[in-house]
């Protein structure tokens, strides 16, 4: 994706976006919503907070590049060189919310590939 020039808080609008999370899960977890998937709950909220935040101009394939930005983020330094020495005499489980995809995409990100 090219970068668009755009200038806004970046940090307020992750900020904002993140917070969209527990409201939309708590709607799963109390049944008032069907499960989805995860992407599904953090694409609702990003068009929300592109709106309050008047970010304009992307088009649809920009905002699911967007959106998945959860499934590329870095780890925390030492998570990849610990998961690794745990994995040489271990088998590693992932539990997490994430969704398989977004899991496997963030260890791909990283390098991490199943032996």
């Amino acid at each position: 994706m090219e970068p668009k020039g755009m200038t806004a808080d970046w940090t307020g609008f992750a900020d904002a976006w993140r917070g969209k999370y527990q409201p939309a899960m708590e709607q799963v977890r109390s049944g008032r919503r069907d499960f989805v998937r995860l992407d599904v709950l953090h694409r609702e909220g990003l068009t929300e907070v592109l709106k309050q935040f008047g970010i304009t101009g992307l088009t649809e394939p920009e905002i699911d590049h967007l959106n998945r930005a959860w499934h590329r983020l870095d780890p925390w330094p030492d998570a990849v060189p610990g998961l690794m020495r745990l994995k040489s005499q271990l088998i590693l489980g992932t539990l997490s919310n994430g969704n398989v995809a977004l899991l496997v995409n963030m260890a791909r990100q990283q390098g991490c590939r199943g032996t």
